[in-house]
């Protein structure tokens, strides 16, 4: 916790098995004491009744922190730390937030939308609102130029991945996070109106040495 002083929570953000996302806050000490800086805090409870079956789970939470701690890429989604709650006897994992939701989201409303009680700063609106031009109506689908975009761009993040021996395993619309753009992706030819895509989730991924066959179990 001494790494994220002021960690508080805030709105929830998703809830399934796993257990929570919330968007949360805390205050970087290099930083001045108005700025706050946003982030996804993952809440993960251990359900296994059986000790031996809370041991196998806590070994593979811990797997996945320790993957993250390794992979990093402005395609995925970056672990920025983890620690444990002895409050809510779970594990907490710090991470970027990527403001516009998931892609899951973006399918079903037609358009980008920043994820519930983020306030934006202007930059951040003045993105939103150049979406517009390739917004559809709810259930009808993407734009034809967002689908190429976003397919171009997970197709970047998975050869990413890959090159470094890495398999995620669980790729799906609630998995691919948008965000933002930085302008340095603007500035070498990432289409305006378009967010950004990032890899998430990788609780199922899988380093694989050079000679170890890939499998499914």
């Amino acid at each position: 916790m001494d790494q994220f002083p002021g960690l508080r929570s805030h709105s929830l953000l998703g809830q399934g098995g796993f257990g929570t996302v919330h968007l949360a806050s805390y205050q970087p000490p290099e930083d001045a004491p108005a700025r706050e800086r946003f982030v996804a805090l993952k809440q993960i409870q251990i359900a296994a009744k059986k000790k031996e079956e809370q041991i196998y789970a806590q070994s593979l939470l811990d797997r996945e922190i320790e993957l993250q701690h390794k992979i990093r890429s402005p395609y995925l989604v970056w672990l920025e730390g983890a620690f444990s709650s002895p409050e809510t006897s779970s594990t907490c994992l710090v991470l970027e937030l990527c403001v516009l939701g998931d892609l899951y989201e973006y399918i079903a409303a037609g358009a980008v939308s920043f994820v519930p009680g983020y306030t934006p700063t202007q930059s951040e609106s003045a993105f939103r609102r150049g979406t517009s031009m390739y917004n559809c109506h709810p259930g009808a689908g993407l734009h034809e130029r967002v689908i190429l975009s976003l397919t171009a761009q997970l197709a970047k993040a998975l050869d990413w991945l890959h090159s470094n021996n890495v398999v995620h395993r669980d790729i799906k619309s609630e998995n691919l996070m948008l965000h933002i753009p930085p302008d340095d992706h603007l500035k070498i030819g990432h289409p305006v109106g378009i967010p950004l895509l990032k890899i998430a989730d990788f609780g199922l991924a899988r380093q694989l040495e050079l000679d170890q066959p890939a499998r499914t179990q």
